[in-house]
């Protein structure tokens, strides 16, 4: 018996599947030995930790992947004043790819992951050594095409084989990540002389920064990003004490090689910032911020499959393949004001330290974490919770922090469904904590970017096993009288004719799918 391999056109086209989504877990332990140059830890107050976007390196089966997490100790020092630690690990692990599929032989595997901190605990070993224990989760995604060819087995003249042709929408996905830049600001300080004009002496106790990707342009290969980084600097002046938190707001681009990427993919990004370098002059402070930009691009398209056959000569047993494929992939980014009122009287409660009305507030932070998707009539609502932490000093000069939670929720325009997945990126780009009349008054200006993605499979025709030839009952016309749950198709292959001479025997239009009822609505009787 030959075994053929016979094309059909645009039948088959490449699908990308995806071919690994896990989620993993990475553990770090982190030992930090202080210089002597640097203050001696008296009490840590708060550890912030930037995950920075891996590497992704495909061999064989697997994805090795690696990347940065950077850490930063707000802490008071043994003469009670506040400093800052910067702190470097490193991650890394490997993942298995699923080789279910056959992937096409020019097939790239796209890989993604990202990782944020699932906990991070942070113990003072001594007044010189500082011990971090840090647990990642990483959602990876894979993707890769795979090349469809149906079988053909037995002698058949492939013109007598009839084919059902059906339209699947399905999505390409694409990432990229960009080199890392480094934005350089410079932040003005005020005038440095005192009443008797006399030099002020400014320490710089640390700096923060965020990004926020304001536009993203596709176009062939590139994805040009805007966005602007938002930093703060903690100050201290020598003469009273005082810590100034100065901000500001700087511009920068970015062009992020993405292979395959053209001007009708959808876009989201989001920036990571790591460790800012400082550097302080007579009238300013030099800010050095490197930067790394992870982009998702999407394009919702149209593939066609064979969904079903017949010969109009030879019997046939037909044999089916599913892929999994993703659909209706959904990119949005944006920004939102998240804000809260808190009575001081409920911040004394619970194992925190709370804050009164004589205390000075410094600075706050905040997380969110997404913990729900719901869809009302096309509108997409992202519930979750933040958390902030407030800084502050209290009347005897202490440094402390409250620790507060609240609700979060977001909405934005999309698509009917909810997704089977997501992957949301939030960043607090400038947050505001004061006193007003006995209750604390939080907000903070939120960037995210995302993608939800809704799951799929398509059903399509993988072998043809052609035997034999049809018992034919000697009648050269049959008239048919259709039922109700009669399509032209199903017609067709119990009869074993062409569709083609169905139609031109019935002048019948062909403007209407074949498996449809609707094919042979109002037909009373066929000849076939």
């Amino acid at each position: 018996m030959e075994e053929n391999r016979i094309p059909t056109g645009d039948i088959g086209e490449k699908i990308q599947i995806p071919v690994c989504r896990k989620t993993v877990s990475v553990e770090c332990n982190t030992d930090y030995n202080l210089a002597d140059y640097q203050m001696p830890i008296k009490r840590l107050l708060h550890l912030t930790t930037n995950v920075m976007p891996p590497m992704q390196y495909v061999s064989g089966n697997s994805a090795d992947i690696s990347g940065d997490v950077e850490f930063t100790a707000l802490y008071v020092g043994e003469d009670n004043q506040l400093y800052t630690l910067s702190i470097k690990d490193d991650y890394t692990t490997t993942v298995g790819l699923d080789k279910a599929y056959d992937l096409s032989p020019d097939s790239v595997v796209d890989v993604y992951a990202k990782f944020e901190p699932a906990s991070a605990v942070s113990r003072v070993i001594s007044p010189k050594k500082l011990n971090i224990k840090t647990v990642l989760n990483g959602d990876v995604q894979a993707y890769g095409n795979a090349m469809h060819k149906e079988k053909i087995v037995g002698d058949v003249n492939s013109e007598r084989v009839e084919r059902l042709v059906v339209t699947k929408r399905c999505s390409e996905i694409l990432h990229g990540r960009s080199e890392t830049i480094t934005v350089n600001d410079k932040i003005t300080l005020d005038d440095r002389k005192s009443a008797d004009d006399q030099p002020i002496n400014i320490r710089v106790i640390g700096a923060y920064a965020y990004s926020y990707i304001t536009d993203i342009d596709a176009s062939d290969g590139v994805a040009a990003c805007r966005g602007d980084l938002y930093i703060k600097v903690y100050t201290c002046c020598d003469e009273d004490g005082n810590i100034k938190v100065l901000k500001n707001k700087v511009s920068f681009t970015c062009n992020v090689d993405i292979e395959n990427l053209s001007d009708d993919f959808e876009c989201c990004a989001y920036g990571k910032c790591g460790a800012v370098s400082v550097s302080i002059s007579d009238n300013d402070i030099g800010v050095s911020v490197p930067v790394n930009v992870n982009i998702t691009a999407a394009k919702n398209k149209s593939i066609k499959a064979v969904s079903d056959a017949y010969s109009t000569e030879s019997p046939c047993e037909i044999s089916y393949r599913d892929y999994d494929i993703v659909t209706n992939v959904v990119p949005f980014g944006g920004n939102f004001t998240l804000s809260g009122s808190i009575p001081l009287s409920d911040l004394s409660k619970g194992n925190v330290d709370g804050i009164t009305a004589d205390d000075k507030i410094i600075d706050s932070f905040v997380t969110l974490s997404p913990e729900e998707i719901t869809n009302d009539k096309g509108k997409y609502i992202i519930n979750g919770k933040s958390i902030w932490i407030v800084l502050f000093e209290n009347a005897e000069g202490e440094y402390k922090i409250s620790l507060l939670e609240m609700p979060f929720r977001y909405e934005f325009e999309g698509k009917n469904g909810l997704p089977d997945s997501s992957d949301i990126a939030f960043e607090s780009i400038n947050t505001r904590a004061r006193i007003e009349d006995d209750r604390l008054l939080l907000d903070s200006e939120i960037a995210l970017s995302g993608t939800l993605f809704m799951d799929d499979k398509i059903n399509m025709l993988d072998e043809m096993n052609f035997s034999g030839e049809y018992e034919g009952d000697g009648a050269g016309y049959t008239v048919y009288f259709p039922c109700s749950t009669d399509t032209l198709w199903g017609i067709g292959k119990k009869y074993h004719k062409s569709l083609t001479n169905i139609m031109a025997s019935n002048n019948l239009l062909g403007n209407v799918n074949a498996d449809d009822k609707k094919s042979i609505d109002g037909i009373n009787y066929l000849i076939v």
